[in-house]
């Protein structure tokens, strides 16, 4: 019975720690003499990282593979 209760949540932090590691990161800008700049054009949305795409995926299979060995059990 732990077994595949075990088996899902190893693959499910697993596809979460991947994520995190993977995950786009801004570096962080540190100005010691504020200049006057243009405005940073941000994105509006609308950009998915091919990175999370990847690891909504890892977590889905483990998910279906979770319910697959929890049904046969």
């Amino acid at each position: 019975m732990w077994g595949p209760i075990i088996q899902f949540l190893t693959i499910f932090g697993g596809g979460v720690a991947v994520a995190t590691i993977l995950e786009d990161q801004q570096p962080v800008i540190v100005q010691t003499v504020p200049t006057p700049a243009p405005p940073i054009v941000t994105s509006s949305g609308g950009t998915i990282s091919p990175w999370l795409i990847i690891a909504i995926a890892v977590l889905v299979l483990a998910a279906g593979y979770f319910l697959r060995v929890f049904r046969s059990n």
